[in-house]
């Protein structure tokens, strides 16, 4: 087993109302959240549609298929439709900076 981190972005159409924390933990369910820890040290917390997390797996491809079975399962269940990209990285670097 390998951690992997993934990220997933959603975009919603214009007449999708998700609950946004019944979403929110679903999400978490899946491994993935807004807020995270960045390469520096620094609490970062990911906007609206974003999410992003660390999550086991026997490689990335597994990794991509679980997490995006899981995720069609969420909006299927809340009838949500959109756009989605998820990405799954080997080695995440995060950085966090004040602007």
């Amino acid at each position: 087993m390998a951690a992997f981190f993934v990220t997933v972005i959603l975009s919603f159409r214009e007449n999708a109302r998700p609950d946004r924390k019944a979403f929110a933990q679903e999400m978490k369910a899946l491994g993935l959240g807004h807020e995270l820890v960045s390469t520096e040290g620094h609490p970062m917390e990911l906007p609206g549609n974003i999410f992003a997390g660390t999550v086991e797996g026997q490689d990335q491809r597994s990794v991509h298929l679980r997490i995006h079975e899981g995720l069609n399962a969420i909006l299927q269940q809340g009838a949500l439709h959109g756009r989605l990209l998820i990405t799954v990285s080997e080695s995440p670097d995060l950085s966090c900076r004040f602007f």
